[in-house]
C-alpha cells in the first residue's frame, strides 16, 4: 500500500441516474473538492472539557467545476421533459435526480485512485456564466449533496497499484458501481 497519495486531477468522472441503466460520461471536469459532515462530542468536568470525539455525521458536499457536455448537465438537473419536442429541455417545476458518481483521481506520479458516491444529488440550481469578454471559457459549477447509502457510507475510495492486473475492477467501478463491488467475499 502507497503511503502516500495526493488527489491532484480529475481523470474522468461519470453518473448513473436513479433510473438510469448504463454510466454517462459528464465531460472535463477541472476541479472537486469535497467536505463530509462530522459531530464533536465533548466531556466537560467543572466547565473544562476534558474529553473530545468526532463522529462522522453521515453525509457531505462535492463541489465541482468543469465543461460539462450538455447531454449529462442537462439529465443531471432533472431538465429532460418527454412533454416537449425532441432536443428542448426545461428547468421549473421538476426535481434533481439521485445519481451515484465515480471519478478517476490521479497524483502528481500519475497513480490511480478510484472514488464512488453512491448517493448523490445537486443541490443547486443551474448556474452558468457568458462572458464573451474573456479569453477563456467558463466552466460550469455545481454542488452535489452526499447521503449515506443503504450501508451508511457516502464516499468509498481505492487507490490503485496496479492498473493493468485491475483493469477489471476499474471498469466496474467507472461503468457499474455497487457495494457489492466494494465489500469482502463471504
Amino acid at each position: 500500500m502507497r503511503k502516500e497519495f495526493t488527489e491532484y486531477e480529475v481523470e474522468e468522472m461519470n453518473v448513473k441516474l436513479e433510473n438510469g441503466d448504463t454510466y454517462i460520461e459528464t465531460g472535463c471536469i477541472g476541479t472537486s473538492e469535497e467536505t463530509f459532515n462530522t459531530k464533536t462530542i465533548s466531556k466537560k468536568c467543572k466547565g473544562i472539557v476534558t474529553k473530545q470525539r468526532t463522529r462522522h455525521a453521515g453525509g457531505g458536499e462535492v463541489k465541482i467545476t468543469g465543461h460539462i457536455l450538455y447531454s449529462a448537465y442537462c439529465k443531471m438537473h432533472g431538465m429532460e421533459n418527454s412533454d416537449l419536442k425532441d432536443g428542448v429541455m426545461s428547468y421549473g417545476s421538476g426535481t434533481h435526480p439521485t445519481m451515484c458518481v465515480t471519478l478517476k483521481v490521479r497524483d502528481e506520479d500519475n497513480i490511480l485512485k478510484l472514488k464512488a458516491y453512491p448517493n448523490a444529488v445537486i443541490s443547486t440550481g443551474p448556474s452558468r456564466k457568458i462572458d464573451a469578454t474573456s479569453e477563456e471559457v467558463a466552466e460550469v459549477e455545481m454542488t452535489l449533496a452526499l447521503s449515506n447509502d443503504e450501508f451508511g457510507q457516502c464516499e468509498y475510495e481505492k487507490i490503485i497499484e496496479d492498473e493493468k492486473t485491475e483493469e477489471a475492477f476499474i471498469t466496474s467501478w467507472m461503468t457499474s458501481f455497487t457495494h457489492d463491488l466494494v465489500k469482502k467475499a463471504a
